[in-house]
């Protein structure tokens, strides 16, 4: 574990086993007051509240299955408010219309990684790090195999407009990376594909501060707005809780989808 200690804000190693609620604080206040190294800014509530509960798992492991340490350093430490709103900006149906209209006009390489996040709901990582050797078949269903978060792999189906994007996009290509740099020959890096995302957005006409995590948003509510049932969006995403997909749902207490409606109408029709 790694805290701040005095006004220097030196950083100090603090061994697992040796760790006490005060370091867990000042870890804590690390992570919400300094710039990350992926993100260059202090990390969010949800994600320090992710921190809290993987190393409180950790110490809650050691105590009752392991019978070391004695006690959790994690167990009393205020855990921060996590919003049900994701702030992640959404896009409606024809938003994204508009983008996959801009990704097809820009190459082919920007409308097959567009139409992976539109269709698919991937992460941009799982997209980015998929080799050409992923793109394959599986019981009838044409599929990209990926990565998803804590190393777990899955076989993500792909919809006719996806398979046709990656196809055009692939040509005769059999080995390496599904996406390239433009020179080089290496892998298109996170960075920039991410910034070719954003001008893509600005030549849509698209709200300001949209994400490739926006696409991912947009996937689960449209999804769910189009009546997918919640567990099979779950799944699609690889969250592992109900609640997370819940949070990317930008069109919760729509009436319109309230199931009044649908009981009522079973009921009362002849």
């Amino acid at each position: 574990m790694t805290c701040r200690r005095g006004q220097r804000g030196a950083l100090v190693l603090v061994r697992p086993l040796a760790a006490e609620r005060h370091h867990v604080d000042l870890w804590v206040r690390h992570l919400t007051t300094q710039p990350q190294p992926r993100t260059r800014r202090p990390a969010s509530p949800a994600t320090v509240a992710r921190k809290l509960s993987a190393l409180a798992g950790f110490y809650d492991f050691g105590v009752h299955d392991a019978e070391v340490p004695t006690h959790s350093p994690v167990a009393s430490v205020r855990r921060p408010w996590v919003s049900d709103e994701s702030a992640a900006v959404g896009l409606t149906a024809d938003q994204l219309r508009r983008l996959l209209t801009a990704a097809a006009v820009h190459s082919l390489r920007s409308a097959a990684l567009v139409a992976l996040l539109t269709f698919c709901g991937l992460r941009i990582s799982e997209a980015l790090d998929a080799d050409v050797r992923d793109f394959g078949h599986d019981r009838g269903h044409r599929v990209l195999r990926v990565v998803r978060k804590g190393g777990k792999a899955a076989r993500v189906p792909l919809a006719p407009p996806v398979m046709r994007a990656l196809e055009f996009y692939l040509g005769d290509r059999a080995t390496g990376p599904i996406f390239l740099a433009t020179t080089g020959g290496h892998r298109w890096s996170r960075k920039l594909a991410s910034e070719q995302i954003g001008r893509l957005c600005h030549d849509a006409g698209l709200p300001a501060r949209v994400t490739p995590h926006s696409l991912r948003h947009s996937y689960a509510t449209e999804a769910l707005r189009l009546g997918a049932q919640l567990q099979d969006v779950q799944d699609a995403l690889g969250h592992a809780d109900p609640r997370t997909t819940r949070r990317y749902d930008r069109s919760r207490g729509n009436l319109d989808r309230s199931p009044n409606y649908l009981l009522a109408s079973s009921l009362t029709s002849d």
